[in-house]
């Protein structure tokens, strides 16, 4: 039945009667967009409560246009939004960045290439943390000649990373999305980073300078998580702390390191599952045998054996009042270890 104008207002003051004021929002469907943007257009506050919008869309062709269209009055009725993640499938190349100002954003996650995103970067001052996936078909990363410097909390591909990070960046995540990469070499002749505390990075096994290059790039580190890119990995390659002695020494240089965490598909030990040889490696590591320990590291976590992101052992070692204790968690999943994400 086709409705009349006054009875789709009708209907419309009855929907927006009933539907509360959130400040969370969560739209994963083209007709959830719809409706948001059709109750907030009547009434203004159901947008303005808006603090954290959450959008995970899949956009088939025919529907872009429409959906870049929605999105575009959908966040034109979000002044106050705090938060925005925008996750569309397949990640389109999009103008509808160019102009968007939140006054209010701290915090943006999304999937969009990079070349549309430079202009909301530098329109955005308040931005404080991003997180942002693959570059798209640039050939030179757009966004390196953005100022960033407002920016302390960053999430980007490694191969992005130079033009991204700067000197004030205080937590740092940078994954791999090309296959050829080598991250030690994309760490390497880069200014020193003195307030980088908390760093997450994607390792291959044979990169065996790795941790190396994290201390010269990073020597406050307090917390730092390697994760091994399993695609590119088997389990007997020698992954880069089995000379004991080189990854000790890394270690030593991150003078100032509390915690860190590894995710890889290879063992810690020549025989796996050995805890007794795993414990002297764990010693090796910290140094708790030598006169001279690692004055600050307290958590030692390894989940190897991963094998998609699943299985495996998780070992960890935790040191409280000087003294070294281990647990081990058999066949843990990923959704149960937020740690290792």
């Amino acid at each position: 039945m086709v409705l009349t104008r006054s009875q789709r207002k009708a209907n419309m003051a009855q929907a927006v009667a009933v539907a509360p004021l959130r400040e969370n929002r969560n739209i994963f469907s083209m007709d959830a967009l719809i409706a948001f943007v059709e109750l907030a257009t009547f009434r203004l506050d159901y947008g303005t409560a808006v603090t954290h919008l959450d959008v995970e869309l899949t956009v088939a062709a025919l529907q872009r246009d429409s959906v870049e269209s929605y999105l575009r009055i959908c966040f034109a009725l979000v002044p106050n939004l705090e938060v925005l993640e925008l996750l569309l499938f397949p990640p389109p190349t999009t103008t509808m960045f160019n102009r968007l100002t939140l006054p209010y954003i701290q915090i943006f996650k999304a999937n969009i290439p990079h070349r549309s995103l430079a202009q909301f970067f530098t329109n955005n001052p308040s931005l404080r943390a991003v997180d942002i996936a693959s570059c798209g078909r640039s050939s030179a990363c757009p966004l390196e000649s953005v100022d960033m410097s407002h920016v302390t909390d960053i999430r980007c591909p490694i191969e992005c990373s130079r033009g991204i990070v700067h000197e004030g960046t205080d937590r740092l995540r940078l994954d791999i999305t090309k296959p050829s990469t080598l991250p030690s070499n994309l760490l390497a002749n880069r200014p020193v980073l003195d307030v980088l505390h908390v760093l997450t990075i994607d390792f291959i096994p044979t990169n065996n300078s790795i941790l190396k290059k994290v201390a010269t790039l990073a020597p406050w580190l307090c917390h730092l998580r390697l994760l091994e890119k399993t695609r590119s990995a088997t389990k007997h390659i020698a992954r880069p702390w089995r000379n004991t002695d080189a990854w000790a020494r890394s270690l030593r240089h991150l003078a100032y390191l509390q915690e860190i965490v590894i995710r890889t598909a290879g063992s810690l030990s020549t025989v796996p599952g050995d805890r007794k040889a795993e414990r002297a490696v764990f010693r090796a590591w910290v140094g708790s045998t030598s006169s001279a320990p690692h004055p600050t590291i307290y958590t030692v976590t390894v989940w190897q054996r991963v094998d998609d992101d699943d299985g495996g052992i998780v070992s960890q070692w935790s040191r409280e009042n000087g003294e070294w204790k281990g647990i081990w968690m058999d066949n843990p999943r990923k959704n149960h270890l937020p740690l290792f994400k």
